[in-house]
């Protein structure tokens, strides 16, 4: 009677064990994969690949007034990778493809801006902002 007892407790902390690690497994499953993951086609990346750092395009208004704009950084954004690494300090479960180009104008005005672009769902086109 007694060896059954001591089998009885070993089969408990067997299973015990094998359950505090499948639910271990299931909050790291749930923490460090992205749940919903976006990606863009090569068309739609060309919004964004088709500039580079350090390009100068050249506008003029209707006024005649000519000013230049200088691409000074580019951020692509566009990994098919699901593990999370940075779950921890975002708590984001979700990766949005997209990229930005900032750019400045020279003139006199220190206007500077960006041009983003979001591929928010993988049936819908672009979003840019």
């Amino acid at each position: 009677m007694e060896e059954k007892s001591i089998s009885c407790k070993g089969v408990m902390k067997r299973l015990i064990k094998w359950a505090s690690s499948i639910l271990l497994l299931l909050f790291f499953l749930h923490s460090c994969v992205y749940h919903r993951i976006t990606h863009m086609n090569e068309e739609e990346l060309e919004w964004i690949a088709n500039r580079h750092e350090g390009e100068m395009m050249y506008f003029q208004s209707n006024n005649g007034i000519k000013d230049t704009a200088i691409v000074y950084n580019i951020e692509i954004y566009n990994s098919l990778n699901p593990f999370n690494m940075a779950y921890f300090n975002t708590s984001n479960t979700e990766y949005i493809a997209g990229g930005c180009i900032d750019y400045s104008f020279n003139r006199s005005t220190g206007c500077v801006g960006t041009l983003y672009v979001q591929k928010l769902y993988n049936n819908k086109p672009l979003f840019c902002g």
